[in-house]
């Protein structure tokens, strides 16, 4: 069959870029290169139609069940629409299912997979519900205070502000148990034994498996799309598990586990590594040296001393400065460096304990003469307030008995400051006179 190229029709002709043909329907009409234009009573059976993709926007039962609000289930289901079409979903699933493996209450301190970045308006949009920013906002702080989803700035960008969310799948396929419903497309098993119970999430549309282990749920993958470290292939359990048998596996999901977070601590560590001077060679040596450290005991902190003692022996030579970290890891030569470095960082706690006593002397001494400046202020100021009010009394024969008096009644009495009856100054002036 001959191959037929489909252009756009206009009124005026087969022109290369004409104007689509006015539709009522919002389609846009294609047609055959070589037949010519049909009239309205024309066969129309030639003519193909591309219809243009419109939104859906869903409210679903159980979403409303768990959240009370239509509003809350609409944003609910349309972030889950769009976690379901991240890139890492399969990763996405793997981290859900950890953070059983974690803590029970499904926390887990790096979230890395599953995070999608939408606007107030962009949602608002999408659901075609006309909301303004400040409202989607709300909604969408709501759901994440009931921990339905979790929130963060872009972490790469801190310039960026849109936000980032992250579905908590596991913690909305336990509500909707709770309430009688199945998170759509997902499984959720609960599998009662003597104990406690474990939770296992899969996703029908996910290429990972699942092995479920007591307390714990471990997944794997049968593609290459996991971590360079953790390439774990698909096992398949038997009806019939035996005690050993689940102990065996348990063990190995933990290896596999282990292999994971020292994956993720390598790379923190070479994070510290000059890269600008480091070949693309040299990297992979590195990272095995760091992995052996790791696997013989150091700790991630040790490892972390020994690459900064490491730069400063090797002055930005990479060559130099791998050779000295192995030397470094296998003598623990770090160890009088770390001892140094105490004694360096006490020595500075010291020195910026002095200098923060040295201030506080400077300050009490600074309070202490604006103090003393201030109480010759008010002598002043009183002197000059006795002087005017003795004018008003007009006792001029016993002016220095008067001054002496109002003085002493104003010393004595602080919350008298300007102006004093002058029947008080005449019984301190008899006090004084002996009259």
């Amino acid at each position: 069959m001959d191959r037929i190229r489909l252009i756009i029709e206009s009124e005026r002709g087969n022109s290369l870029f004409p104007p689509p043909l006015s539709n009522s329907t919002g389609l846009i009409l294609f047609r055959q290169k070589g037949i010519p234009p049909m009239d309205q009573s024309t066969n129309t059976s030639s003519i193909t139609t591309i219809p243009r993709k419109t939104k859906i926007s869903v409210i679903r039962e159980e979403y409303v069940a768990i959240t009370e609000k239509f509003e809350l289930a609409l944003i609910l289901n349309q972030l889950i629409y769009w976690t379901e079409r991240v890139n890492d979903f399969d990763q996405f699933i793997i981290e859900e299912n950890q953070r059983k493996e974690f803590s029970g209450s499904g926390e887990l301190e790096d979230l890395n997979q599953g995070w999608i970045y939408k606007t107030a308006s962009q949602l608002s949009k999408e659901l075609m519900t006309g909301w303004s920013d400040a409202t989607t906002g709300r909604h969408l702080k709501k759901l994440i205070d009931l921990g339905f989803i979790e929130v963060r700035q872009n972490p790469k960008y801190m310039w960026n502000q849109t936000k980032q969310y992250r579905v908590n799948l596991i913690y909305v396929s336990i509500e909707l148990q709770k309430k009688g419903y199945s998170l759509p497309g997902y499984s959720l098993t609960q599998i009662a034994n003597e104990k406690d119970a474990v939770f296992i999430l899969k996703n029908q549309n996910s290429k990972l498996q699942n092995q479920t282990f007591k307390n714990k749920t471990v997944p794997y993958t049968e593609t290459k799309t996991e971590t360079k470290i953790l390439k774990a292939t698909t096992i398949s359990l038997p009806t019939n598990v035996t005690p050993k048998m689940k102990t065996e596996t348990q063990e190995k999901g933990k290896e596999k586990l282990l292999l994971l977070h020292l994956e993720k601590d390598i790379e923190k560590l070479i994070n510290l590594i000059p890269n600008q001077n480091l070949s693309e060679v040299l990297t992979p040596q590195l990272n095995n040296i760091i992995s052996k450290a790791l696997n013989s005991g150091h700790t991630v902190d040790s490892v972390a001393l020994a690459i900064t003692y490491t730069k400063e022996k090797s002055k930005g030579s990479p060559f130099e400065f791998k050779s000295y970290l192995g030397k470094t890891l296998l003598n623990n030569y770090h160890a009088g460096y770390v001892s140094k470095q105490e004694e360096l960082r006490i020595k500075q706690e010291k020195q910026r304990q002095l200098e923060n006593d040295r201030r506080d002397r400077e300050r009490l001494k600074v309070i202490k003469e604006r103090q003393e400046l201030e109480q010759i202020r008010l002598k002043d100021e009183l002197r000059v307030k006795a002087l005017e009010e003795l004018k008003v009394i007009n006792f001029e024969k016993y002016r220095e008995i008067q001054l002496q008096a109002l003085s002493e009644l104003k010393s004595n009495t602080p919350s008298i400051k300007y102006s004093i009856d002058g029947n008080f100054v005449k019984s301190r002036m008899c006090v004084i006179l002996g009259l």
